[in-house]
Order: structure tokens, then C-alpha cells, then sequence
């Protein structure tokens, strides 16, 4: 499966962010299955609903940090995609 490079700059959910990071890696997976895939670190700045307040989030290696004061948000975040890997690639 080919997988998409992760872009430098883009906009998602009212947030602008910049990717300062992206790594390809290939590996194999616990049953021996060849992967590959992106790593990929940004950092953002949006707008938020309220005046205050931190997130910290966690879900399967996806990481993101953020502060928002006065309605302005910045933060960074981690992120990977990963896919198996076929004989084109």
C-alpha cells in the first residue's frame, strides 16, 4: 500500500500547523509482516471556543499538547500512519 508523504504545511480544524519532522521508516511487525511508514512531528496554532486551558492527549502512540489562552491555541503534536509494505515498494 503506498502511503502519502505527510505534507510541511496545512490547516485542519480551524488550526494551522507545521510540520517540522517527517521520517519513512520500514520495519517488520510482530508476525514478520513487512511495514513502512511515516513519522511525523508538527507544531500548530489555532483558535478554541474557550479562554483557557491545557490538553494533553494520548491515544496508540499519537501524542498532542496544547495551551489555549484568550481564545488562541498552540501546541504540537506526534503522529504516525503505517501500512504493509508489497514488493512495488
Amino acid at each position: 500500500m503506498k502511503i502519502e508523504k505527510p505534507k510541511l504545511i496545512f490547516v485542519y480544524c480551524n488550526k494551522l500547523y507545521f510540520t517540522y519532522k517527517r521520517k519513512y521508516v520500514q520495519a517488520t511487525s510482530y508476525n514478520g509482516t513487512p511495514m513502512h511508514g511515516w513519522d511525523e512531528s508538527a507544531v500548530y496554532i489555532g483558535f478554541e471556543n474557550k479562554m483557557f486551558g491545557f490538553d494533553d492527549l494520548y491515544y496508540d502512540g499519537h501524542t498532542i499538547k496544547s495551551i489555549t489562552l484568550f481564545g488562541i491555541t498552540i501546541g504540537k503534536y506526534f503522529s504516525y500512519t503505517w501500512a504493509e509494505r508489497t514488493n512495488d515498494q
